[in-house]
């Protein structure tokens, strides 16, 4: 907030300054319902490429075959967890969709790998029409 009141400041010395600090303002007050809507559009296409993803086997699992499985060694049940052999490091694949969204965040700002949606025709499209 210091800097907000440097603006302040600014506006109060000089008169070319207090137009663009207004200016500013009413810029960020018009675009705020853009954003709110762009905000919706890039979580909706994250939500799209994380389910098509972590719903198709072999997209973010390292070996399609593992699945849970309960094993009885010596009386006691050993249970594999599915999520042991995920591919977190892969974009989509995680555990959360927050890194979904700042992978769709990165998309967005022009920081994204063309592997990452060549997978099936449905996730070629889904980037081609969010995008």
């Amino acid at each position: 907030f210091l800097w907000i009141s440097l603006l302040h400041y600014l506006k109060a010395i000089n008169s070319k300054m207090s137009t663009y600090v207004f200016a500013i303002g009413q810029i960020t007050i018009d675009i705020f319902w853009f954003l709110v809507i762009l905000v919706i559009i890039l979580f909706m296409f994250a939500d799209i490429i994380h389910i098509t993803k972590t719903g198709t086997q072999g997209f973010c699992m390292q070996d399609p075959s593992i699945t849970l499985e309960k094993t009885v060694a010596g009386g006691t049940i050993i249970e594999r967890n599915v999520f042991d052999h995920w591919k977190t490091d892969e974009a989509y694949c995680s555990n959360t969709l927050f890194l979904s969204y700042l992978t769709s965040i990165s998309v967005m700002l022009g920081v994204f790998d063309q592997a990452d949606y060549e997978d099936s025709t449905f996730v070629i499209m889904a980037f081609i029409t969010f995008s």
